[in-house]
């Protein structure tokens, strides 16, 4: 691992050393114990190097399909304003009254999105993040 991969920007220093450190002792270890080693002595190597390594994946993972996500997300929200707007246009009879729900409903998710987007821009990126891009409210889109 050299510090321009990707996993880097998603932990800090002490883990990012953690994990080399970890994976040189393993690849180490399983060279020691070669063809010799038996299933539970791998296994359980194999455990404490998925017990540091799942949670720094999992953050890349997320920072790096983040931008991705909330740029869907908006584009979402931009089609059901001007859906909104179009058959407010087309249909004359329908008010405001009418269009409420979905204005209001796309007003919310923008507020949450952009108080989500501050908050996750204001967390280390270190720390897990503050919405997962598999959450319910930006999947339901």
């Amino acid at each position: 691992m050299n510090k321009d991969d990707n996993i880097y920007l998603c932990v800090d220093d002490n883990i990012y050393l953690y994990v080399c450190i970890y994976i040189h002792l393993y690849t180490y270890r399983l060279d020691e114990d070669g063809f010799e080693a038996s299933t539970e002595v791998l296994k359980e190597k194999l455990g404490e190097l998925t017990t540091v390594g799942d949670a720094a994946f999992y953050r890349m993972k997320q920072a790096l399909d983040r931008p991705e996500a909330i740029k869907k997300a908006r584009a979402v929200v931009r089609i059901a304003e001007e859906s909104v707007q179009n058959l407010t246009k087309k249909m004359s009879w329908l008010n405001e009254s009418h269009t409420q729900i979905v204005t209001n409903k796309t007003d919310q998710f923008t507020e949450w999105l952009d108080n989500m987007t501050k908050q996750q821009e204001e967390n280390p990126p270190h720390e897990d993040p503050v919405v997962s891009v598999e959450d319910d409210r930006m999947c339901s889109l």
